[in-house]
């Protein structure tokens, strides 16, 4: 099996585990972001369990995702594929962290009312750290799609696709702007980091 196929199938894998981490159906948006704090927590408590386990998937697509950007590195060898494998390596910690804030002081937090207020000073960093891997994220992704623009392992229309989405994504999440449904941006979801390779992960993997 050649690098650019173990890519495809590696960058199609995380994509699927952070899907199936962002749908869990008692953490759905409505029913867990938007919510006052109070039944934030509440929600959590009760469903500790998918809590946790949209955690870990979504930690699994993270690391799945840098070792696919690795192996289109590997398999172009040129320079945009290797920065952004090294730039998704930067940021992807900052993500992981955020989620190991998530499994442990959240979790906390939702048992024990005395936690809240560490859970409040340290929230906004955490946000930070969110921010940060977003924003990250997205130009690798469309560092990934430019060192793909070739057309010899992907069509070239994919590529440039993946480009301009993670550009205009990093752009608009960068500068917080437009603001939609209480979100930072359009693209305030961080499972679309994952999605958004599939525009070339499939022909990737297709050996197209």
């Amino acid at each position: 099996m050649t690098d650019a196929r173990v890519a495809g199938l590696l960058l199609i894998a995380a994509a699927a585990s952070s899907l199936i981490a962002a749908t869990m159906p008692s953490l759905a948006r409505e029913r867990v972001w938007m919510l006052p704090q109070v039944d934030y927590f509440r929600v959590i408590r009760e469903h500790e369990t998918q809590w946790r386990a949209h955690a870990w998937l979504f930690v699994v697509g993270t690391v799945v995702m840098g070792l696919g950007l690795g192996f289109v590195a590997r398999s172009t060898g040129n320079g945009l594929a290797l920065a952004a494998a090294i730039l998704y390596g930067l940021v992807a910690p900052l993500w992981l962290a955020h989620l190991a804030f998530r499994l442990d002081l959240t979790v906390w937090a939702a048992r024990e009312p005395a936690a809240r207020g560490l859970f409040d000073a340290i929230g906004h960093w955490n946000g930070s750290l969110f921010n940060m891997f977003m924003i990250g994220g997205f130009f690798a992704t469309a560092l990934g799609g430019a060192s793909l623009t070739d057309g010899a392992l992907v069509p070239s229309w994919s590529a440039w696709a993946l480009t301009a989405v993670g550009i205009a994504a990093g752009i608009s999440h960068w500068a917080s702007w437009p603001r939609l449904a209480g979100m930072r941006s359009p693209f305030d979801l961080p499972v679309l980091i994952q999605i958004v390779t599939l525009f070339v992960a499939i022909p990737l993997a297709a050996g197209a």
